[in-house]
């Protein structure tokens, strides 16, 4: 999940990353490369802390909730999506859990 804030470089490290990290554990490297690339697109949007995608995403949340003229008074804060990226890495986690050790590694 924090390959979050390394962007698109989530992708090259945290799965041989985690290749390797099963393999030293004595299970299959490669259970350990479809883990890594779960964890990697499952949360690439869902983290503890705001990442660059947040960043992004804020630009276009302003920009458009400012062409609606709903209420002109209220400003866009960057920890917007906070409480949703932070809901999905509680459900994410778990469930790439179980779906390794449960699922994909027995087979």
């Amino acid at each position: 999940m924090l390959s979050n804030h390394a962007a698109d470089a989530g992708y090259v490290v945290m799965i041989p990353l985690a290749a390797i990290v099963f393999a030293s554990a004595e299970r299959h490297p490669l259970a350990g490369i479809a883990c890594g690339f779960a964890g990697v697109s499952g949360g690439f949007s869902a983290n503890i802390f705001p990442g660059q995608l947040d960043a992004l995403l804020y630009g276009i949340t302003e920009t458009a909730y400012e062409s609606s003229q709903i209420d002109v008074g209220w400003t866009m804060n960057i920890a917007g999506n906070w409480f949703f990226i932070l809901a999905l890495l509680v459900i994410y986690l778990p469930v790439i859990w179980y779906v390794t050790d449960k699922v994909i590694e027995p087979r």
